[in-house]
């Protein structure tokens, strides 16, 4: 996600498109340079996070050098485009899709809208899994390398304590990293998450220094190849994310 570009066989795909989905401007800065060189005037563009407030504030900030800096020099600012680590806010934005199909298939309405509905019922039980296990949690603080999680933090009440910023490119300085290892040892905070498919080199680093121990959280900027193969792999992994945050949020 971070240093993706397209190639040409991508666009060609597009051309060929009828509808072409992308999350955000915010995460996929380079769609507008594709959509330019894209000659297909039918295509149907549907922008995923749109309506959606992606300004997360963390309830501890630990003035990140890298604030202003996203991905390979793109301005985040304190705009966090992971929205799909709320269940809430994809299936708000379910209806985006089933127009976009219906608006080129009619015919499939009843599938899409079937298929829809089924997904909708998966997500706001996983809602509801992830406010039924943090409902009466006293520790509410977990810590990650990557501060990707500020949608899925503000939707269930929980502090997210970040080492890096919003951009995974650079490290923290030796003061934020003092900063931290300050809030482990006075919170008690048990473990330390990095995001899949990432070094976990600092995180390690502060587990040292703390005592505590280290795991593992999909941001979902990619496919996790643990469940490359899987039926329902966003749900499965945000169900593993469920598992993974249980063992801090207590």
């Amino acid at each position: 996600a971070h240093h993706y570009e397209p190639s040409a066989r991508a666009v060609a795909a597009v051309n060929e498109a009828d509808i072409f989905v992308y999350s955000s401007d915010e995460m996929e800065f380079w769609v507008e340079s594709l959509l330019s060189v894209v000659e297909n005037e039918d295509l149907i563009v549907v922008e995923l996070g749109e309506g959606i407030d992606f300004e997360m504030h963390s309830d501890d900030d630990h003035d990140h050098d890298d604030h202003g800096h996203g991905h390979d020099g793109h301005d985040h600012g304190n705009l966090d485009p992971h929205f799909w680590l709320n269940p809430v806010s994809v299936e708000s934005q379910l209806t985006l899709i089933v127009d976009a199909l219906l608006a080129v298939d009619s015919e499939g309405k009843d599938l899409y809208e079937a298929e829809a509905k089924r997904f909708s019922d998966e997500l706001l039980a996983l809602d509801q899994a992830y406010q039924e296990a943090f409902d009466s949690a006293t520790n509410r603080s977990f810590v990650v390398q990557h501060q990707a999680f500020g949608h899925l933090a503000h939707q269930y009440d929980l502090n997210q304590v970040a080492i890096g910023g919003l951009t995974t490119e650079i490290e923290p300085s030796p003061n934020q990293l003092a900063k931290i290892v300050e809030l482990i040892n006075e919170q008690q905070l048990p473990i330390i998450y990095y995001q899949s498919g990432e070094s976990s080199t600092i995180a390690e680093t502060i587990a040292n220094e703390t005592g505590t121990e280290i795991g593992v959280l999909y941001d979902l900027e990619s496919m996790p190849a643990a469940f490359e193969n899987a039926d329902q792999p966003y749900l499965d992994a945000m169900k593993e994310n469920l598992n993974q945050l249980k063992l801090s949020i207590q």
